[in-house]
């Protein structure tokens, strides 16, 4: 049992008191955690671990119980009484049936911050709440032990991390609410007819989280009869995009990409997609190995001129620029 906002306590055969308190008429965060293995205990307010714990190591929660929330019960769903129950407002409860590590309390606290305008009092990660403030997720590490690497939340768009993941990295979306059933044509940007979801995502990034695989099922997206590809900008209108296609996986539509801080990011259809082509050399000539590339590329051009190579990511960032003479 958990009760007594002016002073939040835990009761379970006996009761501990932790001096955190939420009852000043403004909305807080509290997560609280418990775990039978070790018991472990922590309450964390507004993204601040302010209380932590050992109690009640190795027991566990018997079941055929009954969730009574806002009000004390004496027996399974019974004996209330008004002296005990609580006056206020939870607009939302979440339980989970784990334990919660360091990575995940810093996510479900960026959420819920977003959604119900809470000033977290650290470790704030996501930065979009004006525009983008619907159905924030995120992914992050806090070391080899902590963190958190599949996010989907409650949105369409999952994303799973790669190995570039390093300690003190997240990644975080939102999207501005937009129709999710509703292709609108983008002009100027390319030759071929080219449309997108009414829909945006803002994404928050803190280091480099490298590369990940983006994934949104086919459901989620209008009908389309041509390609699919997955729009990033640092522009709100698109001008200064990139788009990557999107690979069809059966039941849902994946890309690996590297994400950037601070861009739009949406999903777009077309016939063709040649934003970011360039008129090149024909490579029938060219000899690449191995194939795939593992941790070194060569290059046979069979041919005595000089070279320019320039290997880019999925999103269109240079990583390797080298001028090969002749």
């Amino acid at each position: 049992m958990i009760f007594s906002s002016n002073n939040l306590q835990f009761f379970r055969g006996s009761s501990t008191t932790s001096g955190v308190s939420s009852n000043d008429n403004n909305w807080h965060i509290i997560n609280t955690s418990w775990q039978s293995s070790g018991g472990n205990l922590a309450i964390w307010k507004d993204g601040l671990e302010s209380y932590t714990s050992t109690f009640q190591a190795g027991t566990s929660i018997t079941s055929g119980g009954s969730l009574a929330i806002g009000g004390e019960q004496d027996s399974v769903d019974g004996g209330y009484v008004n002296s005990q129950a609580h006056s206020g407002d939870y607009p939302e409860v979440i339980l989970y049936n784990v334990f919660l590590n360091d990575a995940q309390q810093i996510i479900v606290a960026n959420y819920l911050a977003t959604k119900y305008d809470v000033d977290l009092k650290q470790d704030q990660r996501y930065y979009h709440a004006e525009s983008h403030p619907f159905e924030v997720a995120g992914l992050g590490k806090i070391d080899e032990k902590d963190y958190h690497a599949d996010a989907k939340g409650t949105g369409e768009i999952r994303v799973v991390a790669g190995a570039d993941l390093n300690a003190d990295e997240f990644l975080m979306w939102g999207h501005n609410d937009g129709s999710l059933s509703n292709w609108s044509e983008i002009k100027d940007l390319q030759e071929e007819k080219l449309e997108v979801l009414d829909r945006s995502w803002k994404i928050s990034e803190r280091g480099d989280v490298g590369l990940i695989d983006l994934r949104i099922e086919k459901t989620e997206l209008p009908s389309v009869s041509g390609k699919v590809g997955l729009i990033m900008a640092q522009m709100a209108d698109y001008s200064d995009a990139v788009i990557l296609e999107l690979t069809d996986n059966g039941t849902y539509y994946s890309v690996a990409v590297n994400l950037q801080d601070n861009a739009y990011i949406s999903f777009v259809t077309a016939e063709d997609f040649t934003i970011g082509k360039e008129e090149m050399s024909p490579v029938s000539n060219w000899n690449l190995y191995p194939n795939p590339v593992e941790n070194e590329l060569q290059i046979d051009r069979g041919e005595n001129k000089s070279l320019n190579i320039e290997i880019t990511d999925n999103s269109g960032r240079v990583i390797y620029s080298k001028l090969a003479n002749a």
